[in-house]
């Protein structure tokens, strides 16, 4: 068995650190475990850039259902309208 546990949810700039730190200790205490809180944050830029370096797979969202949805609708609202060209607007004249 383990004797505490952890998230990489702490390296996201995008995460509620109080909330998960919240949540962990709750989780961990419940089980007789302790919950290792570290702000990794500070590392997430140079992570960025050693993933894309290495050419590694990084998720544009967390991991949980709700948060790929987010993302693909983020993904799809920043796609050009059908009959559009990017960066072009339709103007009448």
């Amino acid at each position: 068995g383990f004797d505490a546990i952890t998230t990489t949810l702490l390296i996201s700039p995008y995460q509620d650190q109080a909330a998960i730190r919240r949540t962990g200790q709750e989780l961990a205490s419940a089980q007789g475990m302790d919950f290792c809180f570290e702000n990794f944050r500070r590392g997430f830029t140079e992570h960025r850039r050693l993933s894309k370096e290495h050419n590694l797979y990084m998720q544009r969202y967390c991991g949980c259902i709700y948060s790929e949805w987010e993302a693909n609708d983020r993904q799809a609202s920043t796609l050009p309208q059908a009959g559009r060209q990017p960066g072009v607007s339709r103007r009448r004249t």
